[in-house]
């Protein structure tokens, strides 16, 4: 059922519902993170998780999203970063299980040249094309993703430009 509206659900609509919901709740980007409950980290928990990237202004941002969302009295939102995101939702909605870093989501998708509802999508190293450096999925013509420490979790108009691959994940059926 392509309408999404709960009758006959599908694991597409499943997974478009995790998107929305964590675009909802405010979720935010923290390096290395995979859907820990906001509200069950702390500012070291963080350190440590950017400090495998740079630490410095980048613990800094994710650190002040974290304590707005935290000030706010938001309970529900989650850390993660783009592909700690994509492998969070497939788990969710029982494609598989685990975390896989960009590349190796990549290499479990079969390239595919337009965007379909459930694609994955991908930037890569602007030196290297078998580099990927950043994954999203695609909805409806837009794009979900945890975009970064000063953005979170977001839903944009899908835009060409920005992705430079797309990937039909293997362990999702056909629609």
């Amino acid at each position: 059922d392509e309408s999404g509206d709960g009758n006959g659900s599908t694991i597409l609509d499943e997974i478009e519902r995790l998107c929305r919901e964590q675009v909802d709740n405010g979720s935010i980007y923290v390096w290395a993170s995979s859907g820990e409950l906001g509200v069950n980290v702390n500012e070291s928990w963080i350190r440590t998780k950017e400090n495998r990237n740079n630490g410095g202004a980048n613990y800094e941002r994710a650190r002040r999203m974290w304590q707005k969302r935290i000030e706010s009295g938001n309970i529900v939102f989650r850390c993660f970063d783009c592909s700690g995101f994509v492998s969070w939702i497939l788990a969710k909605a029982g494609v598989t299980s685990g975390r896989r870093d960009c590349d190796r989501l990549f290499a479990l998708c079969d390239r595919i040249t337009e965007p379909q509802n459930g694609a994955l999508l991908f930037r890569v190293n602007s030196s290297n094309s078998e580099d990927e450096t950043h994954v999203g999925l695609y909805f409806r013509g837009y794009q979900y993703h945890a975009k970064g420490r000063d953005d979170g979790v977001v839903r944009e108009p899908y835009k060409s430009s920005y992705w430079h691959k797309i990937g039909w994940f293997k362990a999702l059926p056909r629609e």
